[in-house]
């Protein structure tokens, strides 16, 4: 204590040295005696923003969406998302950011930059032309397990009928209704 009474206070700003935090720096008592030029209650020395008033919470900074993240370190600063996420949403929950999701809508894969693949062969359901059956994408995702180049998805239509014949106009020779003809004419 001095002559008066009074605590020592070395820079003369009404905060004691004992509580003062910046001992030979003026500064308000509201930032623990350490200069706080935006008057935000952060000192300038742990203001991320020194020149931008913000709160205490978010380091001296704005954070104008109100998600808790200061809006020099937010990605989407106007819009309010997950800290995960460098502030910025995930409306489908996939961990994925909306702005780098292509499908923000849906659950997806971090590997197909959010879209979903149900039969799970890294081809994104709305490019697979078959998305309940797994296939490779040279066939647009679409099976063909037995490799004869035809897609298993085409295979279900019957097969083509035999023309039609019988055995009495072959035997006879002569002509009988419907019977076909040869490329010289003969039945």
């Amino acid at each position: 204590m001095d002559a008066f009474g009074c605590l020592p206070d070395d820079d003369r700003d009404g905060s004691p040295n004992m509580v003062d935090l910046c001992p030979n720096e003026l500064g308000p008592m509201e930032s623990s005696g350490c200069p706080d030029r935006d008057k935000d209650g952060t000192p300038d020395k742990e203001d991320l923003c020194p020149d931008t008033p913000g709160s205490i919470e978010a380091q001296g900074c704005p954070d104008r969406d109100g998600d808790g993240l200061p809006d020099p370190k937010d990605d989407c600063p106007d819009t309010p998302g997950l800290l995960k996420l460098n502030g910025c949403p995930d409306r489908d929950g996939d961990g994925i950011a909306d702005h780098k999701d292509d499908c923000p809508d849906t659950p997806g894969l971090a590997e197909l930059k959010g879209c979903p693949d149900r039969d799970k062969d890294g081809i994104r359901d709305q490019d697979d032309a078959c998305p309940d059956q797994p296939g490779p994408p040279a066939t647009q995702g679409c099976p063909d397990r037995d490799g004869d180049g035809v897609l298993d998805k085409t295979m279900s239509a019957p097969p083509c009928p035999a023309p039609p014949t019988t055995k009495a106009a072959q035997n006879s020779g002569k002509s009988q209704p419907g019977a076909l003809r040869d490329r010289k004419g003969h039945h």
